[in-house]
């Protein structure tokens, strides 16, 4: 985040030919992903890659930054950070 907000963030990086897309922890508000965040990992994505490949990927560094954040939260080392709307975009399915 703040791109690819919506129901099919890996179809769309995909389709856009990005090279990278991410994983976001965030704080839960009533507008869809619009939460601040609080860590982000990236994961690269290279040509031959299926979306089923990358959303598996995707699933296990989502559990290890889930895990990093509950710590980080529990600790108080991590400071909410706002998304910047303007740099928003939404991936519809």
């Amino acid at each position: 985040l703040p791109q690819y907000r919506g129901a099919a963030p890996i179809q769309w990086a995909i389709i856009n030919g990005e090279k990278k897309t991410g994983i976001t922890t965030m704080l839960t508000v009533l507008k869809l992903d619009a939460g601040d965040m609080l860590l982000k990992e990236e994961i690269e994505i290279d040509d031959e890659i299926t979306a089923g490949q990358l959303h598996d990927k995707m699933s296990l560094l989502g559990a290890e930054l889930l895990l990093k954040t509950i710590k980080g939260v529990k600790e108080g080392t991590i400071t909410p950070t706002p998304q910047m709307e303007c740099d928003t975009c939404y991936a519809p399915r």
